[in-house]
C-alpha cells in the first residue's frame, strides 16, 4: 500500500525533484485523503509489530507540519505556497484508521488505550481550535517528496513515517474534524479491550473509565452532537465489565443493560432495543462468578430472554457451563434441562452444547449414562458425514472423543477396552477422512483412551487384550509425532497399565523397566508416574531404577507407614518436562 502511494506521488513530480501537476498519470490522480487512511487501514489490518508506530509518528508529523505552517507569517506562508500544490484533506476518517490499529492490538493493555486517548483528544483540539486552522485554508507543497528507500521494510518504522509525513502536503477541512459515534467507539473498544490485560483491581477502574466515555457520548448526543450511542457502544461497556471476572463488574453490566431496557421502552427506538450479545456478555458476567446469589440471578435473566424471545445457542451453553461448575447434585439435571429446551425451541445446538451435556451425563460413571453419551457422539459423527445443514454446528471436535473416553476410564463398566477401542478408532477414521481442523487427535485423547485400557477390569484374557492396546498405542503415538510427544500422563498411564495388566512377573518388570527409564531419559517422570513404578514393580527392581534418588525420612508425625512417592527425592532432570504441580520433590544431582 506504501509503494503504490509512493508511486502515484513519484508521479508529479519532474527530473529536478521539483513538483509538477501536468506529469503523471492523470492529474486527477492525487493522494488525499482516504488514499493516506487505506495506507493506515493496511497497517491496522497486518500484524507487523511496527503498524501502530507507524501510523501514530505519521499523523503526529503530518499534525506538526500544519502546526508549524499555520504558525508562520503571511508572508512567509506565500513563499512556501504553490498553487498548483495536492490537497490532501485531514479529516476524521485518517483519525479513524488510527484509532482502528490502536483497537486491533491483540494485547492492548492501559498503554495502548492512553495511546488512543492521546489521538482522540488531538482530534478534539483541532476540531475546537479556531485560531490554529483556517478551514478554507489552502494547501502547501514542502517540496519534499516519497522516495523509494522510505518504503523499505528494513528501514526503521519511526523514521520512515517520519520522511512519509514530510512529504505529504496536506490541509484540514474543519467540518470532517467533529467526532462521531464511529470515533468515540473506537476510543471506548481500546478501553474496553485494556481491561483484559490489566493487573490493579481486575480491571475494574478502566472498566468505569470506559463507561464513564459512554456517558459523555450521551450528554453529547443530548446536545445535538453525532455521537448517539449504539448497540456497539453499551455492549462495549458491558464487555468491560463483564471482563473484570468480580461480583461488582457483573451488577455493574446487569446495571447498564437495564439502563438500556428502560431508555427503549421510554423511546421506543430501535438503537436502544438490547440485543442477545448484551444480554448474553451479562449472563457471561453472572456466571463467571462461583456464588449462588449470581447464579440464581443468571437463571432470572435467561427465563427473561427466553420470554422475550432474545436467545439463542451461546445463551444457554453459558447456563450450562455455569451449572458445570457448581458440581452439585442436581446440576446434571439443570444440564439436561436446558439441553431439552434448546430442542424444543429448535435452537442449534452446537459442539459446545453437546460436549458440556456429554460431559455432566458421563460422570454419573453407569452403563445407562455410557450409552446415552456414546449415542450422542454417534449422532455428532453422523452429522459431520451427512452434511445435513441444519446440524452445521453440531460437528465432533477432539474434545467430544475424549470426552467419552474418560467418561469409560471412569465408568463402573468392566469391559472398558473394548468400547474405547470403537471411540478411539471413529477419531483416528474421521480423522483421516475428514478436513476438520478440530478433530486432529492429541496426546490428551490417546492417554484418554489408554486410560480405559488400564482400569480394564476382568478375566486374565481380557487384560491381556487390553494391554496389547495400551502398547500398540504407544508406539502409534512414537511413531507419528504428528499427534504429539509422550508426555508425563502417557507414561503414567503406560506404567499403570503394565501393573494392573500383565500377569507375567518378569515380563511386567521388563515392560516397566524399559518405560521408566524412556520416562527418565525424556524427563517426564511426575508423582504419578513415580507412584505407579513404586506400587507396580518388585522391590529389587524398584531400588534398582530408583538407585540415583534419595531417600527421605519419613516424618513419623504423619504416620505414613508405606512408602510412596512422598518417600524419594529425584533428580531434577528427571522431571524437567513436567508441569510444575505435577513434579516430585527434586534435587540438583553432580551430573
Amino acid at each position: 500500500a506504501e509503494q503504490i502511494y509512493t508511486m502515484i506521488e513519484l508521479e508529479h513530480y519532474d527530473s529536478n525533484d521539483e513538483y509538477n501537476p501536468n506529469l503523471g498519470l492523470s492529474q486527477s490522480l492525487r493522494p488525499n485523503a482516504q488514499s493516506l487512511a487505506i495506507v493506515f487501514d493496511a497497517w491496522a489490518n497486518s500484524a507487523n509489530e511496527e503498524a501502530v508506530d507507524r501510523i501514530l509518528t505519521t499523523l503526529y508529523h503530518i499534525v506538526e507540519k500544519l502546526r508549524q505552517y499555520h504558525d508562520n507569517s503571511s508572508e512567509d506562508k506565500s513563499s512556501t505556497m504553490n498553487n498548483s500544490s495536492i490537497n490532501i484533506h485531514l479529516n476524521k476518517i485518517v483519525f479513524h484508521s488510527a484509532l482502528l490499529a490502536l483497537a486491533n492490538v491483540k494485547e492492548g493493555g492501559i498503554d495502548i488505550a492512553m495511546k488512543a486517548e492521546e489521538v482522540f483528544n488531538l482530534l478534539v483540539n483541532l476540531h475546537e481550535s479556531d485560531s490554529f486552522f483556517d478551514a478554507n485554508a489552502n494547501s502547501y507543497d514542502d517540496q519534499a517528496h516519497y522516495m523509494n528507500d522510505t518504503m523499505n521494510p528494513s528501514i526503521d518504522g519511526i523514521t520512515k513515517n517520519h520522511d512519509i509525513a514530510l512529504a505529504i502536503p496536506t490541509s484540514i477541512d474543519d467540518d470532517d474534524l467533529r467526532p462521531n459515534t464511529r470515533t468515540w467507539s473506537l476510543l471506548l473498544r481500546c478501553w474496553t479491550n485494556a481491561v483484559n490485560h490489566s493487573d490493579q483491581d481486575g480491571g475494574e477502574s478502566i472498566a468505569n473509565h470506559a463507561e464513564s466515555i459512554l456517558y459523555q457520548m450521551e450528554e453529547h448526543y443530548k446536545n445535538g452532537e453525532d455521537v448517539k450511542p449504539n448497540s456497539y457502544s453499551y455492549m462495549s461497556c458491558i464487555q468491560a465489565w463483564s471482563k473484570c471476572k468480580s461480583e461488582s463488574g457483573a451488577l455493574r453490566a446487569m446495571k447498564i443493560l437495564k439502563r438500556k431496557e428502560k431508555m427503549y421502552k421510554e423511546t421506543d427506538d430501535d438503537d436502544l432495543k438490547p440485543s442477545v450479545f448484551e444480554y448474553n456478555a451479562c449472563l457471561a458476567a453472572l456466571c463467571a462468578i462461583d456464588d449462588e446469589k449470581l447464579l440464581d440471578e443468571a437463571r432470572s435473566l435467561l427465563s427473561r430472554m427466553e420470554k422475550i424471545g432474545v436467545v439463542d445457542t451461546t445463551s444457554f451453553n453459558t447456563m450450562m457451563s455455569a451449572y458445570m461448575k457448581e458440581r452439585n447434585a442436581d446440576s446434571h439435571l439443570h444440564i439436561w434441562r436446558l439441553f431439552e429446551e434448546m430442542k424444543r425451541y429448535q435452537i442449534h445446538l452446537d459442539t459446545i452444547s453437546y460436549n458440556t451435556v456429554m460431559d455432566t451425563v458421563g460422570r454419573k460413571r453407569d452403563r445407562y449414562s455410557i450409552d446415552k453419551i456414546i449415542q450422542m457422539l454417534e449422532t455428532m459423527i453422523k452429522h459431520s458425514q451427512d452434511g445435513d445443514s441444519n446440524s452445521d454446528h453440531a460437528k465432533p471436535d477432539v474434545r467430544s472423543f475424549t470426552i467419552v473416553l474418560n467418561a469409560i476410564a471412569k465408568s463402573q463398566l468392566n469391559e472398558k477396552a473394548e468400547p474405547a477401542r470403537k471411540v478411539f478408532l471413529q477419531l483416528i477414521n474421521l480423522y483421516e477422512n475428514s478436513t476438520n481442523e478440530f478433530i486432529v487427535p492429541d496426546v490428551t485423547a490417546f492417554g484418554a483412551f489408554m486410560s480405559c485400557c488400564a482400569n480394564q477390569i476382568g478375566p486374565d484374557d481380557r487384560k491381556r487384550y487390553a494391554l496389547k492396546l495400551v502398547l500398540g498405542t504407544y508406539e502409534q503415538l512414537c511413531k507419528e509425532p504428528k499427534f504429539g510427544q509422550p508426555n508425563e500422563y502417557i507414561y503414567g498411564s503406560l506404567i499403570k497399565a503394565c501393573g494392573r495388566l500383565c500377569q507375567d512377573k518378569d515380563e511386567k518388570s521388563r515392560l516397566i523397566e524399559t518405560l521408566f527409564t524412556n520416562c527418565k531419559n525424556e524427563g517426564k517422570v511426575s508423582r504419578a508416574v513415580l507412584a505407579g513404578l513404586l506400587k507396580s514393580c518388585p522391590q529389587k527392581l524398584r531400588n534398582d531404577l530408583l538407585k540415583d534418588c534419595l531417600k527421605l525420612d519419613v516424618d513419623s508425625t504423619k504416620k505414613r507407614s508405606r512408602v510412596d512417592e512422598l518417600s524419594f527425592s529425584v533428580p531434577a532432570h528427571w522431571c524437567s518436562n513436567v508441569l510444575n504441580r505435577n513434579q516430585p520433590k527434586t534435587f540438583h544431582s553432580q551430573h
